[in-house]
């Protein structure tokens, strides 16, 4: 299995942080080795015990991980072949196989020929992005001279992780001096075999295969996290001082969208169900028009439209809704999580347009529409100049359902000449 032992031998080489310019995983084990020195930011106590000991715990486990990357390899890839004894013969694997761990090594010898590309060009922004703090590019060597303390701390990894690869024989008896059952393998299969068997019982418990429990589950913990974020932050704000005046023909259609949502409810057919429902759709396209939105209301106006049509030629093709015969404490459920979830909702969309962090930017659309759109209509320059990408995929959206309709008015069309 050539290729699958080179890709390993550079795999395990890296891994183990072997002192070659080529593999970034020892850039990284230095850099470990590095910052384990550095640490000085206690001193006293546990803490200051625990910053003096990690350069001689990270050395000690780079000790053993360097035995078992050589062991893994060799005792997988070398030595005497017996193949009389395995059950099937080894081979190479398929190349579909091998191009994930062939991509992978790669990455191992590129970043590791050229290490500061990929620092400080994508690492860079992350760790600037984690931090908060800008991040200050620095160049990364393979070589800082033979009293470099990381680099001393290699050799030793190196040196001891050898010695006990070649003797590992004359001292692996040390794993019989615990009984087996006390090993730390056990242990670890004790708790991770009644973690599973406590786990599945709780999760047997609410995974009943109802859709309705799921959705239960989730709308009830959206409301209960939600409500206590907002209760301990005081979120919740209520300040009609920047509502603009509501008048009768606002409320009648208010009103029509309430009842047309309410009247969806009680309707036992599917089809009424989606022409009621875009009753609601249609009074948000009015009310955009009375507040002086028209690109809103045209975009609302089409999408309900298409909306509509196509959950009519879905819902056409499936039964009747059938009456549900459910008991009463589901009935109490489904309604108390129903208003709960619209009045959570509610009270966000009051709160959020409540607290005004800052002065509106239509004041801003007023004062510079004519001198840097170059139009006396503020809209227009708004759509045009202002708000160019956000007008361009509403267009995209007017001409997809515009392409919609047409596919459907045409499917009706082929239909009707067969």
């Amino acid at each position: 299995m050539p290729m699958s032992a080179t890709l390993a031998l550079f795999g395990i080489l890296s891994m183990s942080g072997f002192p070659l310019p080529f593999l970034n995983g020892f850039y990284s084990k230095e850099l470990f080795f590095d910052s384990a020195n550095a640490l000085n930011a206690y001193t006293g106590g546990f803490l200051g015990f625990l910053q003096e000991a990690l350069p001689y715990l990270a050395v000690f486990g780079s000790i053993f991980t360097f035995v078992y990357s050589m062991y893994f390899f060799f005792g997988t890839f070398r030595g005497q072949a017996k193949l009389e004894e395995l059950p099937k013969k080894p081979h190479e694997a398929p190349i579909g196989m091998l191009i994930s761990p062939i991509i992978l090594v790669l990455g191992v010898l590129v970043i590791g020929l050229f290490p500061n590309v990929f620092v400080n060009g994508l690492l860079g922004h992350t760790a600037t992005a984690v931090s908060g703090e800008f991040y200050e590019p620095h160049e990364i060597y393979f070589w800082h001279g033979w009293d470099y303390k990381p680099f001393l701390m290699t050799l030793v990894v190196i040196a001891l992780g050898v010695l006990l690869t070649v003797t590992r024989k004359k001292w692996s008896s040390i794993y019989n001096v615990f009984p087996r059952h006390l090993s730390f393998n056990t242990v670890y299969d004790f708790i991770m075999d009644k973690t599973e068997r406590v786990s599945s019982r709780i999760t047997k418990t609410y995974m009943t295969g109802s859709l309705r429990h799921y959705m239960s589950y989730i709308l009830v913990a959206i409301i209960a996290i939600t409500s206590i974020v907002l209760v301990v932050t005081n979120g919740f704000d209520i300040n009609t001082s920047y509502l603009a005046t509501i008048t009768i023909p606002e409320v009648l259609v208010a009103i029509m969208m309430a009842v047309a949502a309410i009247a969806t409810i009680f309707t036992n057919s599917r089809l009424a169900a989606i022409i009621i429902l875009g009753v609601v759709g249609y009074g948000l396209s009015i009310l955009f028009v009375i507040y002086q939105a028209p690109d809103l209301a045209l975009t609302q106006l089409i999408i309900e439209t298409v909306t509509v049509a196509l959950f009519l030629l879905c819902f056409y093709h499936l039964p009747e809704l059938r009456k549900r015969d459910d008991t009463l404490a589901v009935k109490s459920s489904n309604t108390i999580i129903s208003v709960g979830f619209g009045v959570l909702i509610t009270l966000i969309a009051i709160s959020s347009h409540s607290n005004k962090l800052f002065e509106p930017i239509s004041s801003y659309f007023v004062e510079t529409s004519k001198s840097l759109g170059g139009g006396a209509n503020i809209v227009n320059v708004i759509l045009v100049d202002m708000r160019g990408l956000d007008t361009l995929f509403e267009i995209t959206v007017l001409g997809i359902a515009a392409l919609a309709i047409y596919g459907m008015l045409k499917i009706r069309r082929d239909k009707e000449a067969k």
